[in-house]
C-alpha cells in the first residue's frame, strides 16, 4: 500500500534524487538548477513587468498632475526588468542548494 502526502519535501526532486543514490555534486549542479531557477525566474521576471506597467501608470497620472511631459525610457524600464530576474536566480539559487544540502530523512520527518 503506497502513501500519498502532499509534503513539499517529499515532491522536491533534491529529496528524491538523494533517495536513489545520485551524489551531491550531481545534484547541485543539475536538479534545483534547472527547475527552480526557471521558476524563480519566471516569477521574479513577471513581478518586474507588474512594478514596470504599475510605476509607468502612476508616472504618467503624476506628470498630467504636475503638467509635466511623460518620457518613457527603454533603458531605465530594461535595467529595472533585468535587475528584478537577477534577483530572482539570486533568491532562487540559495534554497534550491540548500534542498539539495538537507538529509532525506530529516526532510521526511518534518512533514
Amino acid at each position: 500500500m503506497t502513501r500519498s502526502s502532499s509534503s513539499a519535501s517529499e515532491s522536491d526532486p533534491g529529496v528524491v534524487a538523494a533517495n536513489a543514490g545520485v551524489r551531491q555534486s550531481h545534484l547541485t549542479c543539475y536538479v534545483p538548477t534547472r527547475n527552480d531557477l526557471l521558476r524563480a525566474v519566471a516569477l521574479s521576471a513577471l513581478g518586474g513587468v507588474i512594478g514596470i506597467v504599475l510605476a509607468t501608470a502612476a508616472l504618467i497620472g503624476l506628470s498630467q498632475l504636475m503638467e509635466l511631459p511623460y518620457i518613457f525610457d527603454v533603458q531605465i524600464n530594461l535595467l529595472s526588468f533585468l535587475f528584478s530576474a537577477a534577483i530572482g536566480v539570486v533568491f532562487g539559487f540559495f534554497p534550491a542548494r540548500r534542498a539539495t544540502q538537507i538529509n532525506p530523512i530529516e526532510a521526511l520527518r518534518h512533514e
